[in-house]
C-alpha cells in the first residue's frame, strides 16, 4: 500500500473565528501541570476530555485539544469529529458540516458523525437533509443502552438487518440485509454490514468475493479495511492493513463499534500517547475529570479479586473436582452487589446462607453444583474451569460468560447441564428479544439465550431456571424459594431421588389420577386443555370457567395436587386470571375471574408445580406475591412455575398449536418422571421438530412460543405419584434429546403489508367470519393483513405466499377491567391453514 498524504493536515482544517484561533500552531513542550495526571497521555483520554469540554460549553479548549491530537495522529478520524463538534458549539455549523463529511467519507458507519451532521444541518436550516442523516444515525446505532432496538431504528426497514447483526444473530442478519439490498436503494453501510454478517456466519468465500470489489488503495473506507483485515489470508497484507486501521482509529473506538457485540477479530493495539504541550495544559481540568471517569468505569482487577469474608460462598470453598468423562455440572449464579442494593447487607447475607445450604444438599445428593456471584466470580471455579474476571449485570455479558464456562467444561469432558439464575430482571437481566408478532409488546423477555451456545436462541442446549426476587427490599420471597428447594432435595435424598438418574425417580404408587393433577381452563378452549391434562392421567379433572368463578374456588377443589395446570386469560399488571365462555358474545359474556393470588395459600399449593399458559403468567416486573399468581405460589411453597413473560398463543381445538402443543409435550415428559427443567427443555425441542415437519419452517407464532416461556423455581423437581412408565427412551446423561431436522436459526420471513382490497373477497369474508366467532363483532376494527413468504416453497423455487390476518379486541372482565385479546389467522389460497388466539 503506497504512502498517502494525510487527508486532513493542519493547513486544510477550517479555523474558528479570529477570537478562537490558537496562538501557537506548533507543539511546544510543557510540564505536567498536575501530579494526579500521567506524564504522557493516552489518545483516548484526550479524546474524552475534548468531548467533555464540548458538552460543558468550553469548545475553544476542545478545539485546542483536537489540534494537539491532530499534530500527533494526523490520520485519526476522531480528530475531525472533535473539530466538527467544537465548530458546531461555536456557532460555525457550515464549517462543522465539512468536518463531519470528512469523517463519513472514510467511515460511513460512524453514527456519532451522522448525528453531528444532523445537528449541523438543522442549524443551517436544512430540515429535509437532516431527516435523512438522522435516519443514517439510527441505522448505524440501532440499539439503545439497554440492548433493545431503538424505537426510531426499529421503524426503519433498512435497519432490521443491522439490529439482528448487533444482537449477535448473523445468519438472520445476512438474510435480512440481502433482502434490503435487493429492495432499497444501495447504501454503503448495508453492503458492508452484509459482508460482515456473511463473515460471522462462516460464509467466508462469499464475504471475500464481495470485499474484493472495494478499492483500498486511494482513500480507503475504514469498514473496508476492517473487513479486509478480518478476511485476508496473507499475514503481510493483514499487518499493513491493521497499521492503517490503527492510524485512522487510534483508540479502537470505531472498530469496536463495528464488530459489536463481539470483540474485533485481532488483538488490541496500544493507543498512541501524547506528551504535554500548551494546548493540553489548557485542557488539564477536563483531562483530570475524564481520567477519573475512566478509572471508575474500569473492571475490578482480576489478579486479586476481593474476598468476602462474611460470605458463605467464599473463595475458600473447596473446588469441585470434575471426575467422570460424562459428568454434568449445574451452576447457580447471582449478582452480589445487586442483591445488596435490593436487600441490604443483612438481607444478602441471609440469601447467601440459604443458597449455600441448598448447594450443600445438592452436592451431598451426588450432583456437581457450584454457586457464585458474577461480580466476584472466584466462587464459580470448578477445578481448572473458572470465570477470569467480574461480569457486569448485562444480559449479553452474562450470556458470554456462560458460553465460556460451557466451552471450558466441554474441553474437560463435562457438560454445563443446568443454569439457575438467582434474581429478577434488575439482578440477572432478561434478554430483550425482538417480538416476531405484531401484538402488544415491542420485545420478548426471555432466558433462552442463556441456554444457547450459538447465535440461534430458539433451540436451547441446556436447562435454565430462575429464582425470582419480586419487587421491594424484603428478601422473604427468594429465601422461601431457596428453603423450599432445600427441603425438597433433603427429602428426595431419603427417597432415592439422586442426580439425574430417571429410574430412581420413577416411584409408582397407587394414587388416584385426580389427586395427581387438576386443571382450570377457559370454556372456549376446553378441548386442547383436556389433551394437555390427560397426559398426566386419564382421570385428571379439568374445570371450566365459566361456570367456575373465583368465588367458588375452594382449597379442596384445587389443593393437594402435584400439578395445577392453568389455561386461562392473563394480562400485564393484572393480579387475577380469567375464563371465557364458549357461547356467542353479548352482555353476559364478560370474562369471569377464575383465580386470584389470594386463593393460593400454603395449604393449597405447597409442594405443587404450576403450569400456566396464561398471557403474562410469568411477568416479573412490578410484581409481588400480592399481585402475581406465580410469585404467590412460590412464596407459599410451590416447587416450580412455568409461564410466559408476555402474550402467549394457543389453539381453539385440535391439532394443538402454540402453547398448547408445547405444554402437551411438557406434561408428557413430566408423566414419564422427567424433572421439570429437563421436561421443558425436551418439550421445546419436540415442539420445534413437530412444527418444522408440519410446515417446513418455524413461523412467527412458533418462534415466540419457543422464547417466551420461562421456568421459575426448582429445575430438578419431579412428580412423585402414579407415573406411567416411560414411552420413549430418554438420553439424560448429556441432557439432550435427538432432533431429526430443525433449523437452529430460522429463515427470515419477508413480509409485505396489504390492504383489504389487496386480498380476494372470499379470503377476507372467511377471515372475518372466523374472527367474529372468537372476538366481539366490531366492523370498524381494522384488520392487519400481511403477506409472508413461505421458505418451504421458496426453497423449491415456487412463489406461494401465505396471508396472515390479525385482529385485536379489548374484552371486558367481570371485575371491571379490560383485557386485550389477539387472534392471528394464516390463510393460503383462500383457505384457513392455522389459527392461534392469545391466552
Amino acid at each position: 500500500m503506497e504512502q498517502r498524504k494525510p487527508y486532513h493536515d493542519i493547513a486544510t482544517v477550517p479555523a474558528l473565528d479570529v477570537s478562537m484561533r490558537v496562538a501557537t500552531p506548533l507543539a511546544v513542550s510543557a510540564p505536567n501541570p498536575d501530579a494526579r495526571l500521567p506524564d504522557v497521555l493516552a489518545f483516548g483520554l484526550v479524546y474524552e476530555a475534548c468531548r467533555l469540554a464540548v458538552t460543558e460549553g468550553a469548545h475553544r479548549l476542545a478545539w485546542r485539544g483536537a489540534q494537539s491530537l491532530l499534530r500527533r495522529t494526523p490520520e485519526a478520524l476522531a480528530t475531525s469529529y472533535l473539530f466538527g463538534m467544537a465548530l458546531l458549539a461555536g456557532n460555525q455549523a457550515a464549517l462543522a458540516i465539512q468536518q463531519f463529511q470528512l469523517v463519513l467519507q472514510r467511515n460511513p458507519t460512524d453514527s456519532e458523525a451522522w448525528q453531528g451532521l444532523t445537528k449541523a444541518l438543522q442549524a443551517c436550516q436544512q430540515p429535509k437533509a437532516a431527516v435523512v442523516t438522522q435516519q443514517r444515525a439510527y441505522l448505524n446505532c440501532p440499539l439503545a443502552s439497554n440492548g433493545l432496538p431503538n424505537e426510531s431504528a426499529a421503524a426503519l426497514p433498512a435497519a432490521r438487518g443491522v439490529i439482528l447483526l448487533k444482537r449477535g444473530m448473523p445468519e438472520l442478519a445476512a438474510t435480512e440485509l440481502l433482502n434490503t439490498l435487493r429492495t432499497t436503494p444501495p447504501r454503503s453501510e448495508i453492503q458492508l454490514y452484509y459482508i460482515e454478517a456473511l463473515r460471522r456466519s462462516g460464509r467466508l468465500d462469499e464475504a471475500r468475493r464481495l470485499i474484493s470489489h472495494f478499492d483500498v488503495e486511494l482513500e480507503p473506507a475504514l469498514p473496508v479495511l476492517w473487513l479486509r483485515a478480518a478476511l485476508c489470508d496473507s499475514d503481510d497484507i493483514r499487518r499493513v492493513t491493521l497499521a492503517t486501521i490503527h492510524d485512522m482509529d487510534p483508540d479502537g473506538r470505531a472498530t469496536r463499534a463495528f464488530f459489536a457485540p463481539h470483540a474485533p477479530p485481532w488483538d488490541p493495539v496500544p493507543q498512541p500517547t501524547l506528551s504535554w504541550d500548551q494546548d493540553l495544559v489548557a485542557l488539564s481540568d477536563f483531562l483530570l475529570r475524564a481520567d477519573t471517569v475512566q478509572a471508575k468505569s474500569m473492571p475490578l482487577p482480576t489478579t486479586a479479586p476481593a474476598t468476602h469474608r462474611d460470605s458463605q460462598l467464599s473463595p475458600t470453598t473447596p473446588p469441585v473436582r470434575i471426575a467422570a468423562h460424562d459428568d454434568q455440572v449445574h451452576m447457580i449464579v447471582a449478582h452480589r452487589q445487586a442483591l445488596v442494593r435490593r436487600f441490604g447487607h443483612g438481607g444478602w447475607q441471609a440469601v447467601d446462607t440459604a443458597l449455600q445450604k441448598l448447594v450443600d444438599v445438592l452436592n451431598r445428593n451426588g450432583m456437581t453444583v457450584r454457586a457464585g456471584y458474577i461480580d466476584d466470580p472466584h466462587g464459580l471455579r470448578i477445578g481448572d474451569v473458572h470465570v477470569s474476571q467480574p461480569v457486569a449485570a448485562d444480559a449479553m455479558a452474562i450470556r458470554d460468560m456462560v458460553r465460556s464456562l460451557s466451552q471450558q467444561l466441554k474441553a474437560h469432558g463435562a457438560e454445563l447441564a443446568t443454569l439457575l439464575l438467582l434474581g429478577g430482571d434488575d439482578c440477572i437481566p432478561f434478554h430483550r428479544l425482538q417480538n416476531p408478532i405484531p401484538d402488544d409488546e415491542l420485545a420478548v423477555m426471555s432466558d433462552n439465550p442463556y441456554a444457547c451456545d450459538d447465535a440461534g436462541y430458539l433451540i436451547p442446549q441446556r436447562i435454565v431456571s430462575r429464582i425470582p426476587t419480586g419487587e421491594g427490599d424484603n428478601p422473604e420471597l427468594v429465601l422461601q424459594v431457596l428453603t423450599t428447594m432445600t427441603e425438597y432435595h433433603t427429602t428426595a435424598a431419603h427417597q432415592g431421588q439422586i442426580g439425574f438418574d430417571i429410574s430412581a425417580w420413577l416411584r409408582i404408587r397407587g394414587a388416584a389420577g385426580d389427586s395427581l393433577a387438576r386443571g382450570i381452563a377457559a370454556e372456549v378452549w376446553r378441548e386442547p386443555a383436556a389433551v394437555v391434562l390427560q397426559n398426566l392421567h386419564p382421570d385428571a379433572k379439568l374445570l371450566s370457567s365459566p361456570p367456575l368463578i373465583a368465588d367458588a374456588v375452594t382449597p379442596k377443589l384445587i389443593g393437594g395436587r402435584e400439578i395445577l395446570y392453568i389455561n386461562l386469560h392473563g394480562a400485564s399488571g393484572m393480579a387475577g386470571i380469567y375464563g371465557q365462555p364458549e357461547n356467542s358474545w353479548g352482555a353476559a359474556s364478560a370474562l369471569p375471574v377464575a383465580l386470584l393470588p389470594d386463593q393460593l395459600t400454603r395449604s393449597v399449593i405447597a409442594g405443587s408445580m404450576i403450569l400456566s399458559e396464561a398471557c403474562y403468567g410469568a411477568e416479573l416486573s412490578g410484581r409481588t406475591p400480592a399481585n402475581s399468581i406465580a410469585l404467590r405460589a412460590l412464596a407459599n411453597g410451590a416447587v416450580a412455575f412455568v409461564g410466559a413473560t408476555v402474550n402467549a398463543y394457543g389453539s381453539a381445538s385440535t391439532p394443538l398449536l402454540g402453547a398448547d402443543l408445547l405444554f402437551e409435550r411438557l406434561t408428557s415428559h413430566l408423566a414419564n418422571g422427567v424433572p421439570i427443567g429437563m421436561a421443558l427443555h425436551f418439550a421445546r425441542l419436540e415442539f420445534a421438530q413437530i412444527m418444522y415437519e408440519r410446515q417446513g419452517f418455524l413461523d412467527d407464532v412458533d418462534m415466540k412460543t419457543l422464547i417466551e416461556f420461562i421456568l421459575l423455581g426448582n429445575p430438578w423437581a419431579t412428580l412423585k405419584g402414579n407415573l406411567r412408565q416411560p414411552s420413549i427412551r430418554l438420553t439424560t446423561q448429556h441432557g439432550t434429546f435427538k432432533v431429526v431436522a430443525v433449523e437452529r436459526v430460522p429463515k427470515v420471513l419477508r413480509r409485505m403489508a396489504l390492504h383489504e382490497t389487496d386480498v380476494s373477497p372470499t379470503m377476507l369474508q372467511q377471515a372475518k367470519q372466523v374472527i367474529r366467532k372468537y372476538l366481539p363483532a366490531d366492523e370498524s376494527q381494522r384488520l392487519s393483513i400481511m403477506a409472508t413468504t413461505n421458505p418451504y416453497y421458496q426453497a423449491k423455487g415456487v412463489f406461494r405466499p401465505d396471508v396472515r390476518v390479525s385482529s385485536k379486541a379489548m374484552l371486558t372482565t367481570a371485575d371491571g377491567n379490560f383485557l386485550p385479546r389477539n387472534i392471528h389467522l394464516t390463510m393460503h389460497n383462500d383457505a384457513l391453514v392455522k389459527m392461534v388466539l392469545s391466552r
